[in-house]
Formats: structure tokens, C-alpha cells, sequence
């Protein structure tokens, strides 16, 4: 099996450290939107979600380039399409640390990412149900509007006892 030229491997190995790189990004922003949450300041939550935004798609790029350069590098050594890392690395012994200390540590900074939007996602839908409840209670208390006489001032009901209030 003839093995596939050198820059294909470098291109790929140059693929996976860009990914690190986006990845490790992508984490930085995520605890710096996890502190903005905490201190609730709303322009910076906006800049980081714009930000990490861009990073995803940097992200999807760099995946698909990836993809690419897997592709032509089975096809050159007739490997099944798409193979994996595992799979690379077993083929090119020569580049086996490198493929699986780039595997290991992109799985490392995904699983981190995902468990902190996670606790982010919660922290955000808590507060949204906290603000939906305070809407609630205003929309209520404006939507039965009191009367006024006419000087302006608000005119009282008459109040309710405690057996009208619960028949």
C-alpha cells in the first residue's frame, strides 16, 4: 500500500492543530460569558455570543477542511471512506502519536465545552423563568387598571373579606 504523499499528513496534522486552537477558543469565551452571566452585564454576554458565533463557524471550516484532506488520504491508501483517527493512525505508524494526542485532546475540550454551556444553558433558562414570572405579575396588575375620580387620585375598591376571596 503506497502511502499518501507527506503533505497530506502535514495538512491534516495542521487541520487537527486548528481545530485545537478553535476549540480551545471556544472554551475561553464560554467561561468569559459564564462570568458575564454571573455579574449580568448584558453588552458583554452580547459581544461573547457574537463572538463565539464566529468561532463555531471557524470551527465548521476547519472541520470541513479536515474532512477534505481524510477523504484524499483514504482514497490514496484505499482506506473505507471517512475513516477515523484511530483508524489513520494505526495506517501510519509514523504519525500515531501525533493523530492520537490531537484525537485525545480535541475529545478533552468538546466534553469541557459541552459541560459548561450546559451549566450555562441552565443558568440562562433560570433567569428567563425568574423574568417570564415578573412579566406575569406586572402584565396582571396592569391589566386591571384602578379608576380615578376627577382630581386624579386613585379611587379604592371596597375590600374583600377573606369568605369572598375564596368563594
Amino acid at each position: 500500500m503506497p502511502p499518501p504523499s507527506l503533505p497530506e499528513l502535514d495538512r491534516l496534522a495542521d487541520c487537527l492543530a486548528g481545530l485545537v486552537a478553535d476549540h480551545r477558543r471556544l472554551l475561553d469565551l464560554v467561561g468569559r460569558q459564564a462570568a458575564a452571566m454571573r455579574t449580568m452585564d448584558a453588552a458583554a454576554i452580547d459581544d461573547l455570543v457574537a463572538r463565539q458565533e464566529d468561532c463555531r463557524t471557524s470551527i465548521a471550516r476547519a472541520e470541513a477542511r479536515r474532512r477534505v484532506v481524510v477523504a484524499a488520504i483514504a482514497r490514496a491508501v484505499k482506506l473505507p471512506a471517512d475513516p477515523t483517527l484511530t483508524r489513520l493512525a494505526a495506517t501510519f505508524p509514523g504519525h500515531r502519536t501525533k493523530l492520537l494526542a490531537a484525537r485525545d485532546e480535541l475529545r478533552a475540550l468538546a466534553a469541557e465545552i459541552k459541560q459548561r454551556t450546559a451549566v450555562s444553558g441552565r443558568v440562562a433558562q433560570s433567569l428567563l423563568g425568574h423574568l417570564n414570572t415578573a412579566v406575569r405579575l406586572i402584565a396582571g396588575a396592569v391589566e386591571r387598571g384602578g379608576v380615578y375620580t376627577r382630581n386624579g387620585t386613585p379611587k379604592l375598591t371596597r375590600r374583600m373579606g377573606s369568605i369572598e376571596a375564596v368563594g
